[in-house]
């Protein structure tokens, strides 16, 4: 019997049996990517687990929204209005941000906090596609930029004005959300927030 003749649910059962016996060689030219994603998705209860394909470590990480994912979001709204009124992109490119966080809270940004930002779950900003145009780095170099840029949404302003609530925590494996935290977090309920990036908030939106 082929994997192709299992209807969805059995399919996805042999597949574990499949794996768990360690049988994988005798199936490799039958198992899908699309197999291995749903097979690493029901192993996010394990703190890691390896890929039985290619032995990759995959880990389950938990974010907590908290002040550095906080300023990352009031930078990139800043440069958002800044860059509107003077190139017309409503957007961020990530080494503006980068530069603008860093001069805010003094550390270095980190990229995953777009990603993770951006996942439904929290919704708090978008990637934005924009025509190719010369953009000035800070460096002082110029290069044509497409992609990149970050735009907070209008869920991630509601919650900038506190008028929404988020999930405090995430769960994430294989970039893949699978669990949120029951408790909600607004923004006034964020710890450790300057009086300087407190007086950032209240500028109207």
């Amino acid at each position: 019997m082929k994997l192709s003749d299992l209807d969805p649910k059995a399919r996805e059962i042999e597949v574990n049996r499949i794996i768990t016996e360690d049988e994988i060689e005798l199936f490799r030219n039958e198992i899908t990517l699309l197999d291995m994603d749903i097979w690493l998705a029901k192993q996010s209860k394990q703190e890691k687990c390896y890929c039985p394909t290619c032995q990759t470590k995959m880990n389950r990480y938990k974010y907590t929204f908290d002040k550095s994912f906080l300023t990352t979001l009031i930078a990139i709204l800043k440069l958002s209005r800044d860059n509107l009124q003077s190139i017309g992109v409503d957007g961020a490119y990530y080494e503006q941000i980068h530069h603008k966080v860093r001069d805010m809270l003094g550390v270095n940004n980190k990229n995953t906090r777009f990603r993770v930002m951006s996942y439904s779950n929290w919704g708090l900003i978008e990637r934005v596609e924009v025509p190719d145009y010369v953009f000035v780095n800070v460096d002082g170099r110029t290069e044509k930029r497409k992609t990149g840029f970050w735009r907070v949404t209008h869920k991630g302003k509601l919650f900038l004005m506190d008028k929404r609530k988020i999930p405090e925590k995430i769960f994430v494996f294989n970039d893949n959300v699978y669990d949120v935290s029951k408790e909600q977090i607004s923004l006034y309920q964020i710890k450790d927030i300057s009086d300087v990036e407190w007086e950032l908030m209240k500028k109207p939106f």
